[in-house]
């Protein structure tokens, strides 16, 4: 369960009810409250997790594998993998393959035995529905 802490804001004459995703803020007509709500334990664990990594990554100098799923603009879906040296260099090919991405992109991050048993796939749904006599159906 959250904890909850109210900071008093201070006087104000309307009522206001906002809820948004990461807090929630009443104000009432006589004072006003920002009730703000503490990260649950999976989140601090998983951050926690993330940071310890990044660190490793940095210590080591260690090589990172990347999985890559994307689908460009006319329904070209391809898999493949990625290696780079280090955390740098992924973060940049990562950064640099979400800038280029013409569609759907999921970049995933994966073990060294998982890179050398990846098969890369690439499929042109738009080319299948065309040669299946559907040029305006795609189905994936």
């Amino acid at each position: 369960m959250n904890t909850v802490f109210k900071q008093k804001l201070g006087p104000i004459f309307i009522m206001i009810v906002q809820h948004s995703r990461h807090n929630q803020t009443y104000i009432s007509f006589k004072d006003s409250y920002r009730i703000f709500k503490t990260p649950r334990l999976k989140v601090i664990k998983a951050k926690a997790k993330e940071r310890a990594l990044f660190a490793l990554d940095i210590i080591t100098n260690r090589t990172i594998y990347l999985a890559i799923d994307s689908t460009d603009c006319d329904h070209s879906r391809s898999t493949y993998t990625q290696e780079c040296t280090n955390r740098f260099k992924a973060e940049a090919f990562i950064a640099d393959t979400y800038d280029w991405a013409e569609g759907p992109t999921y970049i995933k991050r994966i073990t060294k035995q998982e890179f050398i048993e990846f098969e890369a796939t690439s499929r042109d749904m738009a080319l299948e529905a065309f040669e299946n006599g559907h040029p305006h159906l795609i189905v994936r």
